[in-house]
């Protein structure tokens, strides 16, 4: 809804839950005005009572699930379509992909995607791209894959997917339990599949 109300030419996504470094905002406007693009910055997650009482340094974005992620074998169920020789390993979707330029034409590093690497909690993107392609499909309730799903949109549209490691975010975490967390993910994946299919 806020997109509506937007006036300036690029959006900035953030979650209500990042802390931002200080060139943050420089960073992700001078990316943009060269070419058609998305700019993704990475999340350092850290516990919030730690982050409180912690002298506050530049993020590390080798901490982003992005960079490095170990692909359990419990994620075999979720992830059908995805080759059985990707699991019980430690993926590394940023390096592997070669700052994602390897991605498309249905390539998969871990179990991702290219537009799994698109996260609202720290992007920006032209507000025209967003309005000509309808901005965010309404369809999706609760969390999760309307960000998906909108850089799916955004990258079938011509729009390059593009890192910036400079504007790499705190993302301050509150411990989820794993029940809750395979829940989301397999009502997360339903969603996706009908509105996608």
């Amino acid at each position: 809804m806020g997109l509506l109300y937007a006036k300036n030419d690029i959006i900035i996504f953030l979650d209500e839950d990042v802390v931002i470094p200080k060139d943050f905002l420089a960073n992700h406007l001078s990316r943009h005005g060269f070419f058609k693009c998305i700019i993704v910055g990475l999340r350092h997650g850290i516990n919030f009572r730690n982050f409180k009482n912690k002298i506050v340094k530049s993020p590390d974005y080798t901490q982003d699930f992005r960079y490095k992620k170990f692909i359990p074998s419990e994620w075999k169920s979720t992830y059908k379509e995805v080759p059985q020789d990707n699991f019980n390993k430690i993926c590394y979707p940023l390096i592997e992909s070669n700052y994602f330029k390897k991605f498309g034409y249905g390539r998969i590093f871990g179990v991702w995607e290219l537009p799994f690497m698109f996260l609202t909690s720290n992007a920006s993107v032209s507000r025209h791209e967003i309005i000509k392609i309808g901005g965010f499909d309404m369809r999706f309730k609760g969390w999760g894959m309307e960000d998906v799903h909108l850089a799916a949109k955004l990258i079938a549209n011509g729009l390059y997917l593009i890192p910036n490691l400079n504007t790499t975010v705190y993302h301050l975490l509150k411990k989820v339990s794993k029940k809750r967390e395979k829940k989301e993910l397999k009502n997360t994946r339903k969603t996706s599949i009908f509105i996608i299919k």
